[in-house]
């Protein structure tokens, strides 16, 4: 190295810190004034560094990878994603019962028809139609935001299903409570029973089909079950047809049982098809 030529700063600090093999950097150092006041900033700076790393406090050791949680915590979390459900379910679905059930209090109104069959056959064809609109691709606006969840799809067609039943019951009892208090009707018990049992069958069964295939199926096989039992009303229906349709359309055991089958089924496919996916 010439004389009127300075070492780099990288030079000098690795002067600093010991690493220089280069003699002419050292004997430079030692004789320039300006090379040597830059040394002199390299080791204050050296040295504060090491007093601030013998201060700084040991490492906390790692966070379990599993933390257990509280049961009040998972009371919690499964209250908030049954209530965010509220907002997420489209606005068709709430409308369906309430207007379902809304034209069918309107009817009696102004007929003369026995209220008590009436609203038992009007009040299960639209919670049935709205039960297909709460889960799937064509049906949930937000579908793909709730795959990116880390709620998985099955808590959350759960969570719809308690909402938007309740809501329908919610629906069918207020009804009841005024086609009973307006129309004869019989008592309040024996008119839930009439149309309970149709409308949690028809919903499982409108569910099951939305889930597996589309919600339009399960729309139209709704429609179907209701128009055969239509057609079992009449005098002249047939039995083949009757039967089957009459035993739909009773709250029995038997029946709320199938309900609650097809509903287990419906969750453990949409299982199935995350697994999958």
């Amino acid at each position: 190295m010439r004389a009127e030529q300075h070492p780099s700063a990288d030079e000098i600090a690795a002067w600093v810190a010991g690493g220089a093999s280069d003699a002419a950097v050292d004997r430079h150092v030692r004789d320039c004034v300006r090379c040597e006041r830059q040394a002199a900033a390299w080791s204050t700076l050296r040295s504060s560094l090491a007093a601030w790393e013998m201060r700084l406090p040991e490492p906390r050791p790692l966070a379990p990878t599993q933390v257990p949680v509280r049961a009040d915590s998972r009371v919690r979390q499964a209250t908030a994603v049954v209530l965010a459900q509220i907002s997420v379910v489209r606005r068709q679905v709430w409308a369906a019962t309430a207007v379902v059930v809304g034209i069918g209090c309107l009817l009696l109104a102004v007929s003369d028809a026995a209220a008590g069959p009436l609203f038992a056959l009007i009040a299960p064809v639209g919670a049935a139609c709205g039960m297909a609109m709460i889960y799937g691709r064509d049906a949930d606006p937000a579908y793909e935001i709730s795959q990116a969840c880390p709620v998985s799809m099955r808590t959350v067609l759960v969570a719809r299903l308690l909402v938007v039943t309740g809501y329908d019951l919610a629906v069918g009892f207020l009804g009841t409570v005024l086609v009973v208090t307006v129309g004869a009707a019989g008592g309040l018990w024996s008119l839930m029973l009439a149309w309970l049992g149709p409308l949690l069958l028809l919903s499982a069964i409108s569910v099951l089909l939305s889930v597996l295939y589309r919600p339009w199926l399960g729309i139209g096989v709704a429609l179907l079950l209701w128009s055969l039992r239509v057609a079992a009303l009449s005098p002249a229906r047939p039995a083949v047809v009757a039967v089957p349709v009459n035993w739909i359309w009773t709250t029995t055991p038997t029946a709320v049982l199938t309900a609650v089958t097809v509903l287990a089924a419906a969750v453990f496919a949409v299982g199935r098809q995350e697994k999958l996916a």
